[in-house]
């Protein structure tokens, strides 16, 4: 979230002085005490899915080119046993920047994504609001690379009376309540499907990946940024694959480019690097012959920044889209990054697949 002290080091100027342990330390124990609370409640459960698309228009804008993103937003709802109006949680996955309250505003909160939260649990007031399906709601951010964000959007109003563009708690009200009210409509819609045989199998790989960008090599080197470096400038991290019957997750350590999971990497003139696109097939491709939804979730146990395809990569002269740079490359640990988390994340879901065949 954009809108909360640095969790990364690199934002804080001089880390050893910007950089605030005693809320990283917080986190960590808040962390681990919301795992066993959830280990100790855990219960049996009834699976319900849906997938609807997110219109752009006053939702989130694609800032970078190419423009390519995930449409989707992945929805789902837990039950007790034999009881569909007994909801115990809900579940949003959706690739959005917390940032509607742009850069100078001082105060902690989750963004849009708490109107989300609230909207499912408790309802959308009026105008225009849905009742909430009581339980807790978790929402897990999507792919937001590319760049996913609502900055340069008017989000509308829910009573119709216009929109809303500054960096204000009500444009994030809105749109995260807007956000709230498609989600409880799909999932009280006709499109909603059970999820009958929720085996799980999961799939985990450590994996290394070069860090050509100086921020991130030299800060890993000094210890400033991340946890362990490797000669010749590599830095680990990790990607999972889980399948949870006819639904299948990977996990990305960042801020994916969706069309390394979508499809759509291009290979234009004016790039650094004289490659066709590497990170092909998308990840979804692959997922979907074996799963009926294929959720990703970022930013998941590690954060090496924006993961740009490598054939995409343009920090210098002549450039690709136009006559300047984009941003992003200033933001990622290199063009080494995506190639590694492509390989690794196909990998596993080869292998989380074949698991779940040969046990199912």
């Amino acid at each position: 979230c954009h809108e909360v002290p640095d969790t990364m080091g690199n934002w804080s100027g001089l880390p050893m002085f910007g950089y605030d342990t005693r809320y990283i330390n917080s986190i960590k124990k808040l962390a681990k005490e919301a795992a066993e609370e959830a280990v100790k409640s855990m219960q049996a459960a009834d699976m319900y899915c849906a997938t609807v698309e997110v219109p752009e228009e006053g939702f989130v804008d694609d800032s970078r080119k190419p423009l390519v993103r995930e449409p989707n937003m992945y929805l789902w709802r837990f039950t007790k046993p034999g009881a569909p109006d007994e909801t115990i949680a809900t579940f949003v996955n959706w690739g959005n920047h917390p940032e509607t309250l742009g850069g100078d505003n001082p105060l902690l909160t989750s963004d849009f994504v708490h109107y989300v939260r609230e909207g499912l649990e408790n309802g959308v007031p009026d105008p225009n609001g849905v009742k909430g399906f009581g339980g807790t709601c978790v929402f897990f951010q999507g792919m937001v690379g590319g760049l996913a964000t609502q900055l340069h959007v008017t989000v509308p109003k829910r009573d119709g009376s216009g929109g809303l563009k500054e960096d204000t708690f009500e444009k994030a009200e809105n749109l995260g309540y807007n956000v709230a009210i498609l989600a409880a409509k799909t999932l009280r819609g006709a499109t909603v499907w059970k999820n009958e045989n929720p085996m799980v199998a999961v799939a985990a790989k450590t994996f290394k990946a070069k860090m050509d960008n100086p921020l991130f090599k030299y800060g890993i080197m000094l210890g400033l940024l991340h946890q362990g470096y490797f000669w010749g400038g590599y830095a680990k991290s990790e990607v999972d694959a889980l399948r949870i019957g006819e639904v299948e997750i990977v996990t990305v350590p960042g801020e994916l480019y969706p069309e390394i999971a979508v499809g759509g990497v291009e290979a234009l003139p004016g790039q650094d690097f004289n490659i066709p696109p590497l990170e092909v097939p998308g990840f979804q491709t692959e997922q979907l012959k074996f799963a009926k939804q294929a959720p990703i979730f970022g930013l998941c146990n590690d954060e090496i920044g924006y993961i740009i395809p490598k054939s995409q990569w343009d920090a210098k002269a002549p450039w690709t889209y136009g006559n300047s740079d984009q941003y992003g490359e200033e933001n990622s640990g290199g063009p080494e990054v995506a190639p590694a988390v492509h390989q690794a994340a196909m990998e596993m879901i080869r292998r989380v697949n074949e698991t779940f065949q040969a046990k199912n």
